[in-house]
């Protein structure tokens, strides 16, 4: 007798949740940056500001897809 091969089952880990977290914290530590660094007039403040809103929005922007992936496969209804 055979046995059937079990489909690999998308599951949102704890890892996952906590990726999504430091991402919108990426975001929020960006704009706060932003924002001093632009009434100190401080141009490297500036960037790097603008890197961590970066950094969170493409990292939530990847979150987003997965979720929308995973209730595609039907998990969540």
């Amino acid at each position: 007798m055979q046995r059937a091969e079990a489909e690999a089952v998308p599951v949102v880990t704890k890892g996952d949740v906590a990726r999504v977290v430091v991402s919108a914290f990426a975001v929020a530590a960006g704009g706060v940056m932003l924002a001093r660094g632009a009434l100190a007039a401080a141009p490297p403040a500036v960037l790097v500001g603008c890197a961590f809103i970066a950094f969170g929005v493409y990292r939530l922007a990847l979150a987003w897809r997965g979720y929308r992936r995973y209730r595609k496969a039907g998990q969540v209804e």
